[in-house]
């Protein structure tokens, strides 16, 4: 996809609204920076976002960021249970971006102090869904790692074929053997 295509997607994702990205495309998945020319507001935000998700939180509106509708988007709060908004409010927008882009809710519970089942409320009603990631305990190989074995595998295939190899000529030089002694044998017997 080239920046006209994505503009002009932008174009019919957010109709009377002038978005346009300030970077150059680059992928779905790429963060790059947009402005809108109707609000003047610059930000950073992945095309995937914008384009999927227009109608959720993680969409546009003019002059509102994603951290002031997150902590008020159809959630009342009781006054003892009331965020400090600024800060709470940050943090827990920051962690629904962190699952959104493929961490595990208890991961991210557990690094900003947010109770799990307070971030997959929010998780879920943003629509977002919960990448599943390896379990704490399972290992992680890296590329090295995983080099390392390929190449050891290569190798041990090169020496069974090289076994295999000096088998059948084993083979091929006791037969060679046996029929030059069949033949001297049959050369004495004729003479």
């Amino acid at each position: 996809m080239k920046n006209e295509q994505y503009t002009a997607l932008l174009k019919e994702m957010y109709p009377g609204i002038d978005i346009v990205p300030v970077e150059k495309y680059i992928s779905p998945q790429a963060t790059i920076r947009h402005e809108c020319k109707s609000c003047g507001m610059h930000w950073f935000d992945k095309p995937y976002n914008l384009i999927n998700k227009a109608d959720t939180i993680l969409g546009h509106v003019c002059n509102d960021s994603i951290f002031n509708r997150i902590g008020n988007n159809g959630y009342t709060t009781h006054s003892k249970h009331s965020f400090k908004h600024s800060e709470e409010t940050d943090k827990l927008a920051n962690a629904v971006l962190l699952v959104e882009v493929g961490y595990s809710i208890e991961e991210v519970a557990e690094y900003l102090e947010i109770k799990p089942t307070v971030l997959l409320r929010w998780v879920n009603h943003v629509g977002i869904v919960p990448k599943n990631k390896l379990k704490r305990n399972s290992e992680v190989k890296t590329t090295k790692q995983i080099e390392d074995y390929n190449t050891r595998k290569k190798r041990q295939e090169i020496r069974e074929m090289l076994k295999l190899a000096r088998e059948v000529s084993w083979l091929l030089e006791n037969k060679v053997k046996k029929e030059a002694e069949n033949t001297t044998e049959d050369n004495t017997s004729n003479s």
